[in-house]
């Protein structure tokens, strides 16, 4: 499992940083579901932190690493920012393109869309 989670946090950095290079993303606001905290997923390593969806990091409030997230539970899922959500799922993708032996996991498809 260490191997996954090591495999998808270098394709989820290289996904977001290539997103986050364009620079034309402006901050966006966005609105807790269920009266819910929005919970950002961030990238791990080098770029620790950043925010998948591309918001400032000072204007929200709880963060959780993409690759320790317990996304396999929905209603985590339903508390995680859902532009981070999708680069995650875009960036696992993405991944099993690749490398069949790591599949992405059914959630993953329906929140790229």
């Amino acid at each position: 499992m260490l191997l996954f989670n090591n495999r998808c946090g270098k394709i989820g950095t290289d996904h977001a940083m290539q997103w986050a290079g364009a620079g034309t993303t402006p901050a966006r606001k966005q609105k807790p579901k269920d009266n819910m905290e929005i919970i950002h997923l961030t990238l791990t390593g080098y770029n620790a932190g950043t925010l998948l969806c591309g918001e400032a990091r000072i204007s929200c409030g709880k963060y959780a690493h993409a690759v320790y997230a317990p996304l396999d539970l929905e209603g985590y899922r339903k508390q995680a920012c859902p532009a981070c959500l999708k680069e995650y799922a875009l960036a696992m993708l993405e991944m099993e393109e690749e490398d069949k032996d790591f599949p992405a996991p059914a959630w993953a498809k329906e929140a790229a869309k």
